[in-house]
């Protein structure tokens, strides 16, 4: 098993966290991960993970460098929203583990005891690689999703993750 390391904004420059939204562009995801039209560059995206209360975390295989990102916002209690994006050359099965050390790396700080998404119902790729990683899907929030890039809104599915039992094996 590859183990993967975690970078927290706090210790990225704003190079960094730039260089991040270019590999979004790269693989085609920044659209996908910013369906709502908020962050349309690199200077929208550094401004919102600086300015915002926003949790950014990096994620870096071994072998290939920068493989992913993360960020928490929409903090309330004990949980956070999260937003994940994986980059290539990661497949499934090495993005799905890449998202269990995340979950496992965050459950082991203790901050919090879930994280949760709202996901796109259209985006149905993205629901295998939740399931594998442990999120149970609830309820869907009707005309959650502004997906700008069609001038439409879609339902959303809430997802959420119990990071307390995440250290059981899961």
């Amino acid at each position: 098993m590859t183990k993967y390391g975690f970078t927290h904004k706090r210790f990225l420059k704003p190079a960094d966290i730039a260089a991040l939204y270019g590999l979004m562009r790269r693989d085609g995801s920044a659209d996908f991960v910013f369906y709502d039209g908020q962050v349309t560059s690199w200077q929208t995206w550094v401004s919102y993970v600086i300015d915002v209360q926003c949790w950014l975390v990096r994620c870096d295989h071994p072998e290939h460098g920068t493989t992913g990102c993360w960020w928490l916002n929409g903090f309330h209690g004990r949980t956070a929203m999260i937003h994940f994006c994986t980059f290539a050359p990661l497949d499934l099965e090495e993005s799905i583990e890449m998202m269990k050390q995340s979950a496992q790396w965050l459950a082991g700080l203790g901050h919090l005891d879930s994280i949760y998404g709202v996901t796109p119902v259209v985006y149905r790729n993205v629901f295998p690689l939740m399931d594998a990683v442990g999120f149970d899907r609830g309820a869907i929030l009707p005309g959650a999703c502004h997906l700008v890039k069609h001038d439409r809104f879609v339902d959303g599915v809430i997802s959420v993750l119990d990071l307390r039992h995440y250290g059981e094996g899961v």
